[in-house]
């Protein structure tokens, strides 16, 4: 999110504010209280509290400058004491288990935001590049281009960490605080909601004994600050095991691919026998290489992921040391049923939402580094080539219509096909007698494609001459062009030489291109979401959502285009946009139609005829859902300055509002 230029402005007091508190002999942080104490930095925190949905009621709150200054006596005397927190259980995603959410009080709130801002001004300059939750122009697709630049990645690290938040070690988070402040007050008051009560559905009383839990303002940056220790310690790895410029070459392949041996030196020969390595697996660069060894890394929050460019010995090495480090620096446990050594070329790895694909290494393609030019060049009169077959194509669609009415005239001599031209109709006249006389069960559903395209093309008087000319031979050139730099490129890697535009020979020097990672999006899971909320039924077809009916047009539309815009946002950076995007113009707008339908008791041709198709009848209905051009028209990309929404926010809004 952008900050305007009063957010900009109060960052850059506070940051100014903290500094001031810091001592360069003890290279530590002094009297941050008094930051607090302060009733202009309460009212700053209370104003940015305010404008977040959810944080308070639009009734009068009875927060005033009394209560800023009582609170500020309470906390100068170390009376004050945080109100009893709302404990709250919400599902967790594709599990029957349940997720704890701490809820404070507003005024709480208020005191929590201070010391957010303060600990974030601290440490959000010695937070690790690798790390994606919970921080400032930073979010989930942040870390999933991250993921997909990584190259030469043959395994994933999948660890899950138990109950991260409620399992963080407060003696072991305070430690790494102290590193940095040196503010016993400061420390108090963190202590105070630490140690606070808690009112559980049940009406149960008692203390958070543990961890910094979800839901208050301060366990994002507490679980980053405790979690960097994790950040430094992966960091050093990648240092560490930082090990060759690139892999050697497989010598199996070289092998299987020389023609020195072969008495047949051609170019289908050389083809044969690089689609023989390719069916026995054969790569081009030797995977087991001991001497090339890297580690890639991404976080965000407590989900995160270690890639690992070696073999599966050194990778099982790395997985043990981050489990031994976690268990006995951090205290935290790791779930084994979850956790999982992840093949990311037999597997898909799981981070994030989105699936990890990798194409396996010996089915990436080989290109030469010296023929790039050429090769670029192959690829450009190919694409030409296609699009004047595509125009043809383009042509022979559009003049369809028209013939068929042609020959549906001269089959039924039907009075409503008489605009149709009369040289087309005798062309169409001449090939329906012919076809007749070759088969006496003729029928006008007998004509195929090849009849159209020589009806089309059998007479060329209306095209100008030149420009017949022209496209001959253009056509004729691509050809000539396409054939003669292919022979080139084939023979200059049969011979493995080629003389360069100096007329000097030079070594054709061959590399094997690695495929980025692919990020796909679970669109089973999608769909099985919305069979959950009954949005559309168990074969996955689109139904009427009943818990909309009783709502506005205006409301029901609202609420599909809220839902159809988080997926578009949300998934936006998939490899499979495609399919989301059908899930939208199909299961959404289709159920949204229904939605309609039913509520008004009518059929959906009734309300087509009535509002119109993307509702053009109604000016006040007719650009809230996105439609088909404009989803048509979104790009596949990475959201990384505005960050993308939650894709079933819509899907939870309304659940909590029926409940």
């Amino acid at each position: 999110m952008c900050k305007t230029n009063s957010e900009h402005n109060n960052s850059q007091i506070l940051e100014q504010l903290v500094q001031s508190k810091y001592n360069k002999s003890t290279k530590k942080y002094h009297k941050l209280i008094d930051i607090i104490l302060d009733i202009d930095f309460l009212e700053k925190c209370y104003l940015r509290i305010k404008s977040n949905p959810g944080n308070s009621t639009p009734s009068n709150d009875g927060i005033n400058l009394k209560w800023f200054q009582k609170v500020s006596c309470e906390i100068k005397d170390g009376t004050y004491k945080p109100k009893p927190s709302r404990v709250v259980y919400i599902e967790k995603k594709n599990s029957k288990k349940k997720r704890r959410l701490v809820i404070n009080s507003l005024r709480d709130k208020i005191i929590q935001e201070g010391f957010r801002g303060i600990l974030s001004t601290i440490y959000e300059p010695l937070f690790s590049n690798y790390s994606y939750g919970f921080r400032q122009n930073r979010g989930t697709h942040n870390a999933l281009k991250q993921v997909k630049s990584w190259k030469d990645i043959s395994w994933l690290i999948c660890l899950d960490i138990e109950k991260c938040f409620d399992q963080i070690n407060r003696e072991k988070l305070v430690s790494i605080l102290k590193l940095k402040i040196d503010d016993q007050r400061f420390f108090e008051v963190i202590n105070k909601f630490f140690n606070s009560k808690t009112l559980d559905v049940t009406l149960k009383t008692g203390n958070i004994n543990e961890g910094a839990p979800q839901g208050s303002i301060l366990s994002p940056i507490l679980s980053n600050i405790y979690l960097n220790e994790l950040d430094n310690f992966i960091e050093s790895l990648m240092l560490e095991f930082f090990k060759g410029k690139r892999r050697k070459r497989n010598k199996e392949y070289r092998r299987a691919t020389d023609l020195q041996s072969s008495k047949n030196k051609t170019v289908s020969e050389r083809n044969r026998k690089l689609k023989i390595a390719r069916k026995q697996k054969i790569t081009y660069s030797d995977l087991r290489d001991p001497n090339f060894k890297r580690i890639k890394y991404a976080r965000y929050a407590d989900d995160f992921v270690i890639g690992i460019s070696s073999d599966k010995k050194f990778a099982k090495q790395i997985m043990d040391k981050v489990k031994v480090f976690l268990k006995t620096q951090l205290h935290l446990n790791v779930s084994e049923d979850k956790s999982s050594l992840v093949s990311i070329v037999h597997r898909q790895a799981f981070f994030l939402g989105f699936l990890l694909k990798k194409t396996p290494k010996h089915l990436n393609p080989v290109i030469s580094k010296n023929l790039k030019g050429k090769e670029k060049r192959a690829r450009v009169l190919k694409r030409l080539k296609h699009e004047l077959m595509m125009s043809e194509q383009r042509e022979l669609k559009k003049n369809k219509n028209n013939l068929k009415r042609a020959i549906l005239k001269s089959l039924s001599k039907n009075q409503k096909y008489k605009n149709v031209d009369s040289d087309l109709l005798n062309k169409v006249s001449q090939i329906v007698a012919q076809e007749k006389s070759a088969n006496p069960f003729f029928e006008k559903s007998f004509f195929s494609d090849s009849i159209l395209r020589s009806i089309m093309f059998a007479d060329k008087s209306d095209i100008p001459e030149d420009v017949l000319n022209n496209f001959t031979s253009l056509q004729k050139s691509i050809d000539s062009n396409l054939e003669a730099i292919r022979s080139e490129i084939h023979l200059a890697k049969t011979r493995g030489k080629f003389i360069d535009e100096s007329g000097q020979e030079q070594k054709v020097v061959t590399q094997q291109v690695d495929l980025l990672i692919q990020i796909y999006a679970p669109t089973d899971n999608i769909k099985q979401r919305l069979k959950n909320r009954g949005v559309i039924s168990k074969k996955g077809k689109p139904i009427a959502f009943n818990y909309m009916i009783g709502e506005s047009d205006e409301t029901i539309i609202s609420w599909y285009a809220s839902l159809a815009r988080g997926f578009l946002s949300c998934y936006s950076c998939a490899d499979n946009f495609y399919k989301v995007k059908s899930i939208i113009n199909y299961q959404i707008r289709w159920s949204m139609y229904h939605t309609l339908a039913k509520k008004h008791k009518m059929s959906l041709r009734k309300l087509f005829s009535i509002y119109g198709q993307e509702f053009r009848h109604k000016s006040d209905l007719q650009d809230i859902f996105p439609s088909k051009s404009k989803i048509a028209s979104t790009k596949k990309a990475f959201l990384l300055k505005d960050l993308p929404s939650r894709p079933f926010d819509a899907l939870n809004r309304l659940y909590l509002k029926r409940t």
